[in-house]
């Protein structure tokens, strides 16, 4: 994430924070996160800048972190789960000081408010399901699974339908086996791709899903 002229960067495969500045290009190694060993890896998922307060968003880690751009405090923020059942997937959604953080092992999802660092568990959809993606079409979420499961539509609080797919709905074009080219269309419709390996994208009231494996999905969620 980029914040003034320097890049802060955590790395992957180590448990490292650390920032490089673009006008020399200077490398310095902030630290790692404490009671974690050095070689501790896929640890951090993102960092997102509030604030002037980075926020480091957990992948396998238990907790989110926080560092403070202003007196260099690197701090902790525990999530509590009844399960401890704890791994987030993909790539979490901000709007403003919000962020949305969907769990890759279960149906629940993390609402993180960066104000006053509060937040709330949800359980969106069915029990058995488990999220890959969120998306926000300005009116609902839509929480995505790479598999068969359910796509949810999720209107934020309490209300929410599931879109079970049949046969009818795969679009058998043996163009879109693969990952999708920018601009491709499908059914006379303009697509864009969202990822690498998957989209999900409204255009007026239809939606299409592509999944891991290049299935692609039509939703008429009239």
């Amino acid at each position: 994430i980029k914040f003034e002229d320097k890049l802060y960067l955590f790395a992957r495969y180590i448990n490292l924070l650390y920032s490089i500045n673009l006008v020399d290009g200077k490398v310095t190694f902030i630290g790692k996160l404490p009671q974690k060993q050095l070689c501790e890896e896929k640890l951090i998922n993102t960092i997102i800048c509030w604030n002037e307060k980075l926020y480091l968003i957990p992948l396998k880690e238990k907790n989110i972190w926080t560092y403070s751009l202003n007196n260099g405090i690197l701090e902790k923020i525990e999530l509590k789960k009844k399960d401890k059942n704890l791994y987030f997937y993909g790539k979490p959604l901000q709007m403003e000081n919000m962020l949305y953080l969907i769990s890759g092992v279960d149906n629940t999802i993390l609402l993180f408010n960066m104000e006053n660092d509060n937040y709330e568990w949800r359980e969106v959809g069915g029990k058995q399901n488990c999220y890959t993606e969120i998306e926000y079409d300005g009116n609902n979420f839509w929480l995505i699974s790479g598999d068969n499961s359910p796509i949810v539509k999720w209107n934020g609080k309490d209300c929410f339908r599931e879109y079970k797919f049949n046969k009818n709905d795969i679009l058998e074009d043996t163009n879109y086996k693969k990952n999708i080219k920018r601009e491709d269309t499908i059914s006379k419709k303009k697509i864009l791709k969202d990822s690498k390996y998957i989209f999900f994208k409204k255009i007026n009231e239809e939606y299409f899903y592509q999944c891991f494996d290049g299935r692609i999905y039509y939703i008429n969620a009239r």
